[in-house]
């Protein structure tokens, strides 16, 4: 229990989501307590359980902000973007969320690229 807390108190359950999904052992290594070996054992052991969970399709509002939607996709093109820049899937997916309720629905994909590097910088 103290690892799940310690857990969710770094990735909030969205995050957390992605970051399993994705693989991503460093996000969730960054909990106090949880060391690399534990992260892959709980991306693998959870890996098919989030599997069968639709994220949201495109164009749906985001979660954050509520700012409406962004037009066409282009939250998940930042996302993939940032993820083939060097970046953890989720932790670029937890930027882009962050930013993109500040932007206008019609804000073109590079734009949002830029905010999420800003985010991620700091």
């Amino acid at each position: 229990a103290k690892v799940a807390l310690a857990i969710l108190s770094v990735l909030d359950a969205d995050a957390l989501e992605m970051a399993i999904a994705a693989g991503d052992k460093a996000a969730v290594a960054r909990a106090q307590g949880v060391g690399p070996k534990l992260a892959q054992r709980i991306v693998s052991e959870l890996k098919d359980k989030v599997a069968g969970i639709a994220f949201a399709p495109k164009g749906v509002p985001l979660p954050e902000g509520g700012a409406g939607t962004l037009e066409g996709g282009v939250a998940e093109d930042a996302v993939s973007a940032l993820v083939h820049l060097g970046y953890g899937r989720a932790e670029a997916y937890s930027a882009v969320m962050r930013v993109a309720g500040t932007l206008a629905p019609e804000t073109p994909v590079a734009e949002l690229i830029r905010a999420g590097l800003r985010e991620l910088g700091k």
